[in-house]
Protein backbone atom coordinates (compact mmCIF):
# COMPACT_ATOMS: atom_id res chain seq x y z
CA UNK A 1 0.00 0.00 0.00
CA UNK A 2 3.02 2.29 0.48
CA UNK A 3 3.32 2.34 -3.31
CA UNK A 4 -0.26 3.62 -3.58
CA UNK A 5 0.51 6.59 -1.33
CA UNK A 6 3.64 7.35 -3.34
CA UNK A 7 1.58 7.09 -6.55
CA UNK A 8 -0.97 9.56 -5.13
CA UNK A 9 1.82 11.95 -4.09
CA UNK A 10 3.51 11.66 -7.50
CA UNK A 11 0.23 12.42 -9.28
CA UNK A 12 -0.51 15.39 -7.02
CA UNK A 13 3.04 16.73 -7.47
CA UNK A 14 2.99 16.34 -11.24
CA UNK A 15 -0.47 17.95 -11.43
CA UNK A 16 0.75 20.82 -9.23
CA UNK A 17 3.71 21.46 -11.53
CA UNK A 18 1.43 21.38 -14.59
CA UNK A 19 -1.07 23.76 -12.95
CA UNK A 20 1.61 26.30 -12.03
CA UNK A 21 3.15 26.05 -15.50
CA UNK A 22 -0.26 26.58 -17.09
CA UNK A 23 -0.94 29.54 -14.80
CA UNK A 24 2.43 31.10 -15.64
CA UNK A 25 1.58 30.78 -19.32
CA UNK A 26 -2.04 31.98 -19.13
CA UNK A 27 -1.08 35.04 -17.07
CA UNK A 28 1.78 35.99 -19.42
CA UNK A 29 4.33 35.72 -16.61
CA UNK A 30 6.45 33.17 -18.45
CA UNK A 31 8.68 35.46 -20.51
CA UNK A 32 11.77 33.27 -20.86
CA UNK A 33 10.21 29.99 -19.74
CA UNK A 34 13.03 29.50 -17.22
CA UNK A 35 10.79 29.68 -14.16
CA UNK A 36 8.27 27.28 -15.66
CA UNK A 37 11.00 24.86 -16.72
CA UNK A 38 12.57 24.97 -13.25
CA UNK A 39 9.49 23.43 -11.59
CA UNK A 40 10.01 19.86 -10.39
CA UNK A 41 8.10 17.41 -8.25
CA UNK A 42 9.84 14.74 -6.16
CA UNK A 43 8.51 12.09 -3.80
CA UNK A 44 10.81 10.63 -1.16
CA UNK A 45 9.09 8.05 1.03
CA UNK A 46 5.83 9.72 2.02
CA UNK A 47 7.11 13.26 1.46
CA UNK A 48 6.30 15.36 -1.62
CA UNK A 49 8.44 18.35 -2.57
CA UNK A 50 7.64 20.73 -5.41
CA UNK A 51 10.52 23.07 -6.18
CA UNK A 52 11.33 25.85 -8.60
CA UNK A 53 13.74 28.72 -9.00
CA UNK A 54 14.56 30.36 -5.66
CA UNK A 55 12.44 33.42 -6.46
CA UNK A 56 9.36 31.51 -7.69
CA UNK A 57 6.98 33.27 -5.27
CA UNK A 58 8.00 36.66 -6.66
CA UNK A 59 5.72 35.94 -9.65
CA UNK A 60 2.82 36.30 -7.18
CA UNK A 61 4.14 38.74 -4.60
CA UNK A 62 6.37 40.97 -6.66
CA UNK A 63 9.77 42.07 -5.40
CA UNK A 64 10.00 44.37 -2.40
CA UNK A 65 12.35 47.34 -2.32
CA UNK A 66 15.87 46.72 -1.13
CA UNK A 67 18.83 45.39 -3.02
CA UNK A 68 19.01 45.97 -6.75
CA UNK A 69 17.95 42.89 -8.72
CA UNK A 70 20.40 41.51 -11.29
CA UNK A 71 20.40 43.76 -14.35
CA UNK A 72 21.22 40.71 -16.49
CA UNK A 73 17.91 39.05 -15.58
CA UNK A 74 15.95 42.18 -16.43
CA UNK A 75 17.87 42.46 -19.70
CA UNK A 76 16.86 38.86 -20.55
CA UNK A 77 13.25 39.75 -19.78
CA UNK A 78 13.46 42.78 -22.08
CA UNK A 79 15.09 40.67 -24.79
CA UNK A 80 12.15 38.25 -24.67
CA UNK A 81 10.18 40.81 -26.65
CA UNK A 82 7.18 40.68 -24.32
CA UNK A 83 7.77 44.29 -23.25
CA UNK A 84 8.21 47.28 -25.52
CA UNK A 85 10.67 50.00 -24.59
CA UNK A 86 12.71 52.78 -26.13
CA UNK A 87 16.39 53.35 -25.54
CA UNK A 88 19.41 51.13 -25.12
CA UNK A 89 18.52 47.82 -23.56
CA UNK A 90 21.32 48.01 -20.99
CA UNK A 91 20.22 51.49 -19.85
CA UNK A 92 16.57 50.48 -19.64
CA UNK A 93 17.41 47.30 -17.70
CA UNK A 94 19.57 49.30 -15.27
CA UNK A 95 16.81 51.92 -14.78
CA UNK A 96 14.21 49.22 -14.07
CA UNK A 97 16.55 47.48 -11.60
CA UNK A 98 17.21 50.79 -9.85
CA UNK A 99 13.46 51.52 -9.59
CA UNK A 100 12.78 48.06 -8.16
CA UNK A 101 15.57 48.54 -5.61
CA UNK A 102 14.11 51.89 -4.56
CA UNK A 103 10.34 51.22 -4.68
CA UNK A 104 9.79 47.52 -5.26
CA UNK A 105 8.37 46.04 -8.44
CA UNK A 106 5.11 47.29 -9.89
CA UNK A 107 3.44 44.02 -8.86
CA UNK A 108 4.67 44.44 -5.27
CA UNK A 109 3.40 48.04 -5.14
CA UNK A 110 -0.02 46.82 -6.37
CA UNK A 111 -0.24 44.21 -3.60
CA UNK A 112 0.65 41.09 -5.59
CA UNK A 113 -1.66 38.52 -7.11
CA UNK A 114 -2.95 35.05 -6.29
CA UNK A 115 -3.54 33.34 -9.62
CA UNK A 116 -0.31 31.46 -10.30
CA UNK A 117 0.90 29.34 -7.36
CA UNK A 118 -1.99 29.81 -4.94
CA UNK A 119 -4.60 27.81 -6.92
CA UNK A 120 -2.16 24.91 -7.32
CA UNK A 121 -1.71 24.57 -3.55
CA UNK A 122 -5.24 25.50 -2.54
CA UNK A 123 -6.96 24.09 0.52
CA UNK A 124 -9.40 22.15 -1.68
CA UNK A 125 -6.56 20.43 -3.57
CA UNK A 126 -4.81 19.56 -0.29
CA UNK A 127 -8.12 18.25 1.09
CA UNK A 128 -8.53 16.09 -2.03
CA UNK A 129 -5.06 14.60 -1.57
CA UNK A 130 -5.72 14.02 2.14
CA UNK A 131 -8.92 12.12 1.28
CA UNK A 132 -7.10 9.92 -1.26
CA UNK A 133 -4.41 9.07 1.30
CA UNK A 134 -7.02 8.47 4.04
CA UNK A 135 -8.88 6.08 1.70
CA UNK A 136 -5.65 4.18 1.04
CA UNK A 137 -4.94 3.92 4.77
CA UNK A 138 -8.53 2.83 5.43
CA UNK A 139 -8.22 0.06 2.82
CA UNK A 140 -4.94 -1.01 4.39
CA UNK A 141 -6.65 -1.23 7.79
CA UNK A 142 -9.56 -3.26 6.37
CA UNK A 143 -7.14 -5.73 4.73
CA UNK A 144 -5.18 -6.04 7.99
CA UNK A 145 -8.36 -6.74 9.99
CA UNK A 146 -9.70 -9.22 7.43
CA UNK A 147 -6.43 -11.12 7.23
CA UNK A 148 -5.77 -10.96 10.97
CA UNK A 149 -2.44 -9.20 10.61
Amino acid sequence: MMGLIQDALNKFGDDTVRLIQGNLSSTNTNASGQTSNSLKSEVTGERLTVTGKPFIYVVETGRKAGKMPPVSVIREWLESGKVSFTGKIESVAWAIAKTIAKSGSSLFRKGGRDDIITPAVSESRIDELTKVIADIEFEKTIVAVETGI
